[in-house]
């Protein structure tokens, strides 16, 4: 037995919740969770980090319980809001550049300088900040997976030649 919040036991768990369950008191999920996304972040999933079946079952046991995929869909907002203030940041620092100078490498490399400032700053909030954990998630995903629609838009937007993107693959 142990200490469970009002808010969980009265709220939340009343009879219904399965165990195994990763506990907040001994175990922070996040090492057990990493959050997915889509190009147009409109959509969230789950995909499990772990080592066997107990962990993937006290991981996914204490996500459906705390319908964590459902509650951070809510919060998407957020993160097309950090997307939309990446995207002009980049564009400022862009429009900075000598215009002899502006070219598709430099966009990526501002880009990229602003996706790592964005993620170490989430990376010092971590666990005293909400939402870091998605943050976090979601800037390795662009960093990944989303850095080509994003140049894409900022590309269409500063009028930029994406023909030069192949010379650089």
């Amino acid at each position: 037995m142990v200490v469970a919040c009002a808010g969980c036991n009265d709220r939340i768990k009343l009879d219904r919740f399965e165990l195994p369950i990763v506990h907040p008191l001994f175990d922070d999920v996040t090492n057990y969770i990493k959050f997915n996304f889509d190009q147009s972040c409109e959509n969230i999933k789950i995909e499990y980090i772990v080592e066997n079946i107990f962990e993937l079952k006290s991981a996914t046991n204490f996500c459906e319980l705390f319908k964590i995929e459902e509650v951070y869909s809510r919060l998407l907002y957020k993160l097309e809001a950090d997307r939309k203030k990446i995207r002009d940041n980049v564009e400022s620092k862009f429009l900075l550049v000598d215009k002899s100078q502006r070219n598709f490498e430099i966009l990526v490399r501002l880009f990229e300088i602003e996706l790592n400032s964005f993620l170490y700053e989430n990376v010092e909030k971590r666990g005293s900040f909400g939402l870091t954990k998605l943050r976090i998630d979601f800037v390795n995903f662009l960093q990944k997976k989303g850095m080509e629609y994003d140049l894409e838009y900022l590309c269409k937007k500063l009028s930029i030649n994406m023909e030069e993107k192949a010379i650089l693959n």
